[in-house]
């Protein structure tokens, strides 16, 4: 029985030993989260970064996977010559419709619009203009939707075609004496 009371006689000289603890007050707690948060944000920020760039990079890829499924496309109707020879030579341009890019199995993208336009750099013919060889630049242009001025972003995919081009001209003639038309030779 004298061990319980030195027991709790220990407890009681402890008890009144001990200083008085006042509570934490609600603006320290703010400020102690306020601090944690600012030292955690520096370290959240670069991951937000990398997956917005990423996610911008794989737009991209997607973007210069369309294009060039369109490019190969537009080769296989010069081919087929579903493309004449004048719409090659006049700079007309032409739309890019969102059908267009599902049906070579590309993935619009909503927020572009797009188009295609032939341009001539160079040409050369041989002595007697039959054969002409051009050298066609074919520019693939994408802009945002929303903004009719093209001041957003505009991604331009340049491509250079070699077209050998065959005109089949009537051959001159000439009257001879007798008034009969004679093939120039």
């Amino acid at each position: 029985m004298n061990y319980q009371k030195y027991i709790i006689r220990s407890a009681e000289i402890i008890y009144w030993k001990m200083p008085f603890r006042r509570c934490f007050t609600l603006i320290e707690v703010l400020i102690s989260f306020m601090i944690i948060v600012m030292c955690i944000l520096p370290l959240l920020y670069p991951h937000s970064f990398i997956l917005r760039e990423q996610s911008s990079f794989l737009q991209k890829i997607d973007q210069d996977h369309t294009v060039n499924l369109l490019y190969g496309k537009i080769l296989e109707r010069l081919y087929t010559k579903e493309i004449s020879f004048g719409e090659l030579t006049r700079g007309q341009e032409f739309g890019i419709t969102d059908d267009f890019i599902r049906s070579v199995g590309g993935t619009p993208d909503s927020r572009l619009k797009g188009k295609y336009f032939f341009t001539v750099e160079k040409s050369k013919s041989n002595e007697e203009k039959t054969e002409t060889a051009f050298l066609i630049r074919l520019t693939f242009v994408f802009y945002d939707r929303d903004n009719p001025d093209n001041k957003g972003k505009t991604f331009t995919y340049p491509y250079k075609i070699f077209v050998f081009h065959t005109s089949v001209n009537q051959p001159e003639t000439e009257p001879n004496e007798e008034g009969e038309e004679e093939i120039a030779s």
